[in-house]
């Protein structure tokens, strides 16, 4: 089923818009209506992870195992994708990184 690398980038964006939504209708209204309007700012960062994705995602298929494996590269892809909601200090230190490497 997700044999090829655009169908798992698009399952990563429908992950990432669906969970961001989940997650900031329930921070707005179990813990904080003001910053989840800031937890829900980070949908806009989905540019930038689908090319994170894309390059972990190719790192994954030059492994072995995970070679004959696409629907758990898949799952692995999503799972790194709501990592990098939830850890903005890192995200903003790979794009720190990426942004010093070209100047």
């Amino acid at each position: 089923m997700l044999n090829k690398a655009w169908k798992r980038l698009i399952l990563v964006a429908v992950v990432w818009i669906a969970f961001g939504v989940a997650s900031s209708i329930y921070y707005m209204t179990y813990i904080h209506d003001v910053g989840g309007t800031w937890w829900a700012m980070k949908i806009f960062a989905l540019p930038v992870v689908l090319v994170l994705i894309q390059v972990f995602d190719y790192w994954l298929t030059t492994k072995v195992w995970f070679s004959s494996r696409p629907n758990t590269i898949g799952a692995i892809d999503c799972l790194f994708a709501i990592l990098l909601w939830f850890e903005p200090i890192g995200f903003v230190f790979i794009i720190g990184m990426l942004i010093g490497s070209i100047f």
